[in-house]
């Protein structure tokens, strides 16, 4: 009989923690809507707009755009670009859209790239790397929100971010987070060859309301860590000829690399990226894959590579 006792009270007090924890969660959940702004081309005039979302709870973070059925209006066809912000080129819409998750009880982040040429998506493990943030007394109004500015140096790009201390939580757009308040506002500074600014800026934000959302991590059948990402990009020609080569043999055709891989090739194509400079990197870091005879590979009618100076990687 006392056993019984026992069990009906265990029950009851751990349905009793479970709702409370529920009801401390939803206190702290909410979303952001925000409008996604890049400049077609420094020479012109016309804007790409798109939405993009970050929906959070008390430990929990996903930010997602380019999702199928959220809206597009922009006038240079399909939307191309680094939706990712580091480094991915190609269609950025899909059924999953692009998305970023942070589990800030682990410290883990993971974000998923899509489907690129032959290549199937996959998702990638990134590092959890703390932001340094100067916090500046500047205030103006997002969105019916008090807000203050802040800016960070995160691998190699400058980022102006406006938060909100209403929010008190650690949270924003992209891979964004780490101070008092969420963010409500976020610019990219010199992204891509001509050094544009891109920015996403809040329209409309819940908090506290109920999440009827899904936060959970991408999940795709191929799984790389953020070094093997970085790799894969930075050399993404010589596996797209590589395996175009190996589905083109049986029919005796060949494709070739219109150039051979360089330091310069590589660093200059970081500048179409949100992450030009990586955290584990040194002056003395081969991004260039080694061990691969290159010049099979290389265009007759082509001369490759040239190095560079190397940046200063003190300052990332």
């Amino acid at each position: 009989m006392k056993q019984i006792i026992f069990l009906v009270f265990f029950c009851l007090t751990f349905k009793g923690i479970a709702q409370d924890m529920q009801v401390a969660d939803s206190l702290q959940s909410g979303y952001v809507k925000y409008i996604f702004t890049r400049q077609v081309s420094p020479f012109s005039q016309e804007y790409v707009d798109a939405p993009a979302f970050l929906n959070f709870n008390s430990g929990e973070t996903v930010f997602v755009t380019g999702r199928f059925g959220m809206e597009e209006k922009h006038n240079t066809g399909e939307l191309m670009g680094d939706s990712a912000g580091i480094g991915y080129v190609g269609p950025t819409s899909s059924e999953k859209g692009f998305m970023v998750y942070r589990n800030f009880i682990t410290k883990e982040i993971t974000y998923n790239q899509l489907k690129l040429a032959s290549f199937p998506p996959y998702v990638v493990k990134d590092n959890w790397v703390e932001m340094k943030w100067e916090l500046s007394e500047k205030t103006k109004v997002i969105a019916g929100y008090n807000v203050k500015k802040a800016t960070t140096v995160f691998r190699g790009t400058k980022y102006t971010v406006w938060y909100t201390d209403s929010i008190p939580l650690p949270y924003g757009p992209l891979k964004l987070f780490g101070l008092p308040g969420v963010i409500l506002e976020a610019t990219v500074h010199n992204v891509g060859m001509n050094g544009r600014d891109t920015m996403y800026k809040a329209f409309e934000v819940c908090y506290p309301c109920s999440n009827n959302q899904t936060i959970e991590a991408p999940v795709e059948d191929v799984v790389k860590t953020i070094e093997e990402e970085v790799l894969f990009r930075d050399n993404f020609q010589y596996y797209f000829v590589s395996e175009s080569n190996e589905k083109f043999k049986p029919f005796g055709g060949k494709m070739f690399l219109s150039e051979l891989p360089s330091e310069r090739a590589i660093l200059n194509k970081r500048k179409e990226s949100h992450e030009k400079v990586y955290e584990w990197e040194t002056k003395d870091t081969k991004r260039v894959l080694q061990g691969i005879d290159y010049k099979n590979l290389l265009d007759p009618n082509k001369k490759g590579g040239e190095d560079l100076t190397l940046p200063d990687f003190s300052k990332f």
